[in-house]
């Protein structure tokens, strides 16, 4: 967001279900983007809630079934619009895998976040 210049944007983490709700990010995930020159030592888990809806303008599911969970409490006077990620598939959940999992799922978010910024901007434009 810095190298386009999206002064102002914010982005925030939440997942739809509350198990790791105050929890640290998993160690293997810190240890990914500090290799990458990003601390999120310090983030926090949280879940998504009606309050996302109305304070943001973008809702990014990671995968087909957090996009039913957060549609599901997408309350009716809600700003934000719901895209996927990826527009054609699910992001794979590293959680189970080792080490490399948590680098492949970082490349492959990557890969895909011009694309994301391209269509949040588009999105933008349009309203």
């Amino acid at each position: 967001m810095q190298r386009r210049k999206l002064d102002g944007w914010r982005v925030d983490s939440a997942g739809t279900a509350s198990y790791h709700v105050g929890d640290h990010p998993d160690d293997r995930s810190i240890a990914v983007a500090a290799q990458h020159g990003i601390d999120i030592s310090s983030h926090r888990g949280q879940q998504l809630t009606k309050e996302h809806w109305r304070k943001f303008d973008f809702i990014l599911a990671m995968d087909s079934s957090n996009y039913r969970n957060a549609l599901a409490i997408k309350p009716d006077n809600s700003r934000a619009q719901l895209m996927m990620y990826l527009p054609k598939g699910d992001v794979p959940d590293p959680w189970y895998g080792d080490d490399s999992n948590f680098r492949d799922c970082y490349d492959l978010l990557n890969q895909h976040v011009d694309d994301v910024l391209d269509r949040c901007v588009a999105a933008v434009k349009k309203s």
